[in-house]
């Protein structure tokens, strides 16, 4: 698969086989929660799991649907939107993975795909729906 460096225009061909996605591995409950039900959507698709990003230091997508080209962050407020001492340690790291999460929204954007932030919300089991997430991030299916 041929995409740009992080934050650069320069074009690297990355084999993309060992991010395949394994549908029964459980990286953390909210995104193996989201998973369980994307599955029967995507399950004929090109889907990623933790694909490191080329050139970025580790910065990783937790999933990466290449058919469809939506990127997709599970993205829990206690490690997210708000300083948390068990994984941030300091509020200087808590600034680091804000800058972080965006650097990974700038690469995804760069290289015209979409990405959308799965929020503790669209986890709830009244809104994990095919409804709710095509209305709020027009999701293909």
């Amino acid at each position: 698969m041929l995409v740009k460096a992080f934050k650069s225009n320069r074009e690297i061909n990355i084999n993309v086989s060992k991010y395949r996605i394994d549908w029964n591995r459980k990286v953390s409950k909210p995104q193996f929660k989201f998973k369980k039900f994307i599955y029967p959507y995507w399950k004929f698709d090109v889907v990623l799991e933790e694909f490191v990003i080329p050139k970025s230091g580790g910065k990783r997508i937790d999933l990466f649907n290449i058919s469809k080209g939506i990127a997709v962050e599970i993205s829990p407020a206690s490690v997210h939107f708000e300083y948390n001492k068990f994984f941030h340690g300091s509020k200087e790291g808590y600034g680091k993975k804000v800058r972080s999460d965006l650097d990974k929204i700038d690469w995804v954007e760069s290289n015209g795909w979409k990405i959308i932030e799965i929020v503790d919300e669209d986890l709830q089991d009244e809104n994990l729906n095919r409804e709710y997430l095509v209305k709020k991030y027009g999701i293909k299916f």
